[in-house]
């Protein structure tokens, strides 16, 4: 029996991967259920293509709808639930970016069914109460990104007993050898070296508070202290993730930089198929893997999530919010690029010395954090 897949966020980057990824191992898996967000134009041709017979939108698309007749449309927060909950789902991958993702993840880690998720900010807005909610559901996550599914592969064959720390990479994005400078433009930014992502991942990556939201993930995902988890720039962005043992040895995952890899080892998980992608990377003798220290005073945002990390609680929702809402900032020609940093680190402390927020949260507490901190952050942009 082929297992029966929902994909959430199909239409993005992640959603598109994991449908080429199901495209070549059609005796393994089906697409029953999809969502998008408002490429209506891609999921239609993704509906005809691979026939889901459940579609979820957060508000209802009634032209859709008379389009095909044959597909049971779910509408809002109810409709989410009564679609994750459905006995019809097998397996459910979490592609949405951002918080929105926070709800699906939530929802999902309820349920006994299997969870693929690349949704960082369900972890960094709301780690501890995912976390509660998966154990207590006896469920957890398996993830897509590629440095977390690498870790998580390499922690499933060692035991974490002769762990000493692990390493996430990063491809030091488009500054890592180029000056950010007052006239670094949207074009500048978006211009990744070795991932095509969209637009809120690829800002992210250039101020690198996207690898230290991995760090947030990283600590919840896999139940290690800061101190056990390091970054290293890999410009290459082939060897996705590090274990270091304690008498020295690393043990990495090295593969193209592709999402369809990770992808295929979430959904396979615990097995390793045949390889249906392209593998070449040593073929190029002179092919060279470089691993570098951050240069934490060019992008101090990485070494804030840390710290903001450490403070627990409510305060990584914090930095998740100010960060989307001035990345967007960013995005529309608001604010400039070098001083991207400066107004989310100015709202992030400004709001915590401000604002007393409980150790203690439940689902509702971390969007009503996530709507006030957004609130605060206009008056912010409005003030420099």
């Amino acid at each position: 029996m082929r297992e029966r897949v929902l994909i959430l966020g199909t239409t993005g980057s992640i959603g598109n991967s994991t449908l080429e990824v199901i495209k070549n191992y059609p005796e393994k898996f089906k697409v029953v259920g999809v969502s998008c967000y408002k490429n209506i134009k891609r999921l239609e041709e993704i509906i005809i293509n691979f026939q889901p017979e459940y579609v979820w939108f957060a508000e209802e698309k009634k032209d859709l709808i008379k389009n095909f007749p044959k597909v049971k449309f779910f509408v809002g927060k109810e409709g989410l639930k009564e679609l994750i909950f459905s006995d019809e789902i097998d397996t459910i991958v979490i592609a949405i970016s951002g918080i929105a993702g926070l709800y699906p993840s939530y929802l999902a880690a309820q349920t006994k069914k299997r969870i693929l998720s690349a949704n960082k900010e369900s972890l960094v807005a709301a780690g501890e109460l995912i976390t509660k909610t998966l154990k207590l559901h006896n469920n957890r996550i398996i993830p897509l990104d590629s440095e977390h599914n690498a870790i998580f592969n390499l922690l499933e064959r060692i035991d974490r007993k002769y762990i000493k720390k692990i390493i996430l990479t990063a491809s030091g994005g488009p500054f890592f050898r180029k000056k950010i400078t007052r006239e670094t433009s949207l074009e500048d930014v978006l211009a990744h070296p070795t991932w095509k992502m969209g637009k809120y991942i690829t800002v992210n990556s250039a101020t690198m508070i996207n690898k230290g939201f991995e760090v947030i993930e990283a600590h919840f995902l896999f139940e290690l202290g800061y101190d056990k988890i390091d970054v290293l720039i890999h410009p290459q962005s082939l060897t996705h993730g590090v274990l270091q043992t304690i008498d020295g040895s690393n043990f990495m995952v090295t593969s193209p930089n592709d999402m369809k890899f990770p992808i295929t080892l979430a959904l396979f998980y615990p097995e390793i198929p045949e390889g249906k992608f392209a593998s070449q990377i040593f073929e190029n003798k002179k092919r060279v893997l470089e691993f570098h220290k951050v240069n934490y005073k060019k992008f101090p945002l990485l070494n804030f999530c840390y710290q903001i990390g450490e403070k627990g609680g409510l305060a990584p929702a914090v930095l998740n919010a100010a960060n989307e809402f001035f990345v967007e900032q960013f995005i529309r020609g608001a604010i400039p690029f070098y001083r991207l940093k400066n107004y989310i680190v100015k709202a992030v402390e400004d709001f915590l010395s401000k604002k007393t927020l409980t150790s203690s949260y439940t689902i509702e507490d971390v969007f009503d954090v996530d709507r006030e901190v957004k609130l605060y952050c206009e008056k912010v942009l409005k003030s420099l």
